[in-house]
């Protein structure tokens, strides 16, 4: 997928994602989806996914609900786990569709059981923005961070977002002629706020990278085929995360 640097909203023609696991993620990202769907005049639609893994784990006798501390506050069962599920998933509905509404946006919803990144895979099509929500575990208040892939330019929407959340970008991208694919960046780059450019050369150093910006979200353009799966991103981003969808034929085979 090539990304215009020069490329506007308006269209109408895309949808943006959100998907989550729990409501308290789904309430992080909110703010920064509608931003970016606004951009676009985009449906906003929400995907909550009730994780199997934990269903498969509260189903266990001896499953049981644990502190932060480490302490054993509660059983957990099955139903209970289930209707804790329901719970947030009606809180993510009337939250996403009343800021729908405040933004003048369409809005959809769905349940999904499963991954969340199969599940937000399988929601998109080619062109939509998927945003993975996540409530960060520590304070986060630093850049926008871009993870391109090589040749891209830096996306309007990219330029436009930084700008709304008031955030320096930052654009990380594989090693190539530092020199030359910085400078180009930064000559076609026309905000009052320069980006800043830091180059990785193994996609454990971009997680690394990432480990260290605590940004307060992470934009991936580059090929699926060229990043690290999605979870270990969201693992070292420790903040949401915008997936610029590809075209479904690169997302058949995912490198998940």
């Amino acid at each position: 997928m090539r990304l215009d640097a020069d490329t506007s909203g308006g269209t109408g023609q895309v949808r943006v994602i959100l998907g989550a696991g729990c409501y308290l993620d789904a309430e992080a990202a909110l703010s920064l989806a509608v931003v970016l769907a606004r951009q676009f005049s985009a449906e906003l639609h929400g995907v909550f996914v009730r994780d199997e893994a934990i269903l498969a784990a509260t189903a266990g006798p001896l499953a049981c609900v644990v502190s932060y501390s480490g302490n054993q506050v509660g059983d957990a069962t099955g139903n209970a786990m289930l209707h804790a599920f329901q719970t947030d998933s009606r809180r993510f509905q009337r939250h996403l569709q009343a800021r729908a509404r405040e933004a003048a946006l369409e809005s959809s919803f769905r349940e999904e059981t499963g991954r969340l990144p199969e599940a937000l895979q399988q929601a998109a099509n080619a062109g939509d923005f998927v945003v993975y929500g996540l409530k960060p575990t520590i304070r986060i208040g630093g850049p926008l961070a871009l993870v391109l892939g090589k040749g891209q330019v830096i996306p309007g929407f990219a330029r436009r977002l930084a700008k709304q959340l008031d955030k320096t970008l930052v654009v990380l991208m594989p090693t190539g002629d530092a020199t030359e694919t910085g400078t180009h960046l930064l000559a076609t780059h026309h905000a009052e706020r320069p980006p800043l450019v830091r180059f990785y050369d193994q996609p454990d150093a971009l997680l690394q990278l990432l480990e260290q910006m605590s940004a307060t979200a992470t934009i991936l353009t580059a090929p699926r085929s060229a990043l690290p799966p999605v979870y270990r991103i969201l693992e070292a981003a420790r903040s949401s995360v915008i997936l610029a969808q590809e075209p479904k034929a690169e997302l058949s085979s995912p490198p998940d």
